[in-house]
């Protein structure tokens, strides 16, 4: 359903300099987008029961696949979504995507909530903190500070 990326912030340019340092970089950039990750699901969750859905089978399975991807001009991603499927063999993020942008009246009206576009717009502060905490770290480890 979504991804953290950081493309277009003071956050890449840090991950770029620190890819000169080889292994070491993929070790940082790692543990930044699973953080950003890990909040951005909370906060998902948050805004899930917040919304006042009570599919608890989807609010259980939000969360990231712990797989860092690397698209064609080499930048790094985890994708946060939701997994699983009820006991019918319905998709569970097919559930989240119904709920967050609703459904027309042909197959029976459901309203949007759209906890999870609410949910990203709430995570960006905290997830670019974290990210900064840690490369801050990283750097001072390494006597870049």
């Amino acid at each position: 359903m979504a991804q953290v990326s950081f493309d277009d912030s003071a956050i890449t340019s840090l991950m770029k300099q620190l890819e000169v340092s080889g292994p070491f970089a993929d070790k940082v950039a790692e543990e930044m987008l699973f953080a950003g990750a890990e909040i951005l699901a909370k906060e998902a969750q948050e805004q899930f029961i917040r919304a006042g859905y009570p599919a608890r089978e989807v609010y259980k399975n939000i969360g990231f696949i712990r797989k860092v991807k690397k698209d064609k001009s080499g930048i790094k991603s985890v994708s946060i979504t939701v997994k699983g499927k009820d006991n019918r063999g319905e998709g569970n993020a097919v559930k989240a995507f119904v709920l967050n942008y609703g459904r027309g009246k042909r197959y029976g009206e459901i309203k949007g909530s759209h906890f999870w576009n609410r949910a990203k717009e709430k995570a960006q502060p905290e997830m670019s903190r974290k990210c900064e905490e840690i490369a801050t770290k990283h750097l001072k480890e390494k006597g870049l500070i």
